[in-house]
């Protein structure tokens, strides 16, 4: 950097040294990925031609009752063993619409969707926004099965409305909409009602 660049204006990133690690599963479904180095992961599976929307999406990645999709996966020096994969074709949505008191869309907002469960309110897959369209509806789709809380705010800075502190401060006004396996789930929100 030269003496006359003003810092504030140089983003910066952290990669990781060590190319991705891959797997393709052996007829029977087991995997084993090679040569990681200590330090947090991100896990992700894919099936080839039919992931993303109306396709298959990784549900979880169980071991030991932990869900290691909720939080960077820590590699250590120990081997991680019996990691169980869920791969699921079942899309789940929360849609709705977003109405202003005078029953007006209310398309200036934004809606946050956060599990009702505080521990998991850093779990990327989880605390979830959406800027609903002209009309007010919205959708959520793909969020992991569980209770969420459906609160509308206004616009907030970059990846603030990520923190503990701004979801514990918008969760007692959201509205609590419960998700199944698969379930397809309507809540409409009226600001300055229920």
């Amino acid at each position: 950097m030269t003496p006359d660049t003003d810092p504030a204006r140089a983003a910066t990133a952290l990669f990781p040294a060590a190319p991705p690690a891959a797997a393709t599963p052996a007829t029977d479904g087991s995997f084993e990925l090679k040569g990681l180095t200590s330090g947090a992961w991100v896990l992700t599976a894919t099936v080839a031609g039919a992931s993303g929307p109306g396709g298959w999406w990784l549900r979880s990645a169980m071991v030991n009752g932990k869900d290691l999709l909720d939080a960077p996966l820590e590699i250590g020096d120990q081997p991680l063993t019996n990691v169980e994969l869920r791969l699921s074709s079942l899309q789940t949505e929360i849609a709705g619409t977003l109405l202003a008191a005078d029953g007006q869309p209310a398309s200036h907002l934004v809606i946050v969707a956060m599990p009702e469960d505080r521990a998991l309110w850093t779990s990327t897959r989880r605390v979830q926004q959406v800027r609903p369209s002209t009309d007010g509806r919205f959708s959520f789709v793909n969020l992991p099965p569980g209770a969420y809380l459906l609160a509308a705010v206004t616009d907030v800075a970059a990846d603030a409305w990520r923190t503990t502190e701004f979801l514990a401060a918008v969760a007692p006004a959201g509205v609590k909409v419960v998700l199944g396996e698969g379930g397809k789930t309507r809540q409409d929100l009226r600001i300055g009602g229920r």
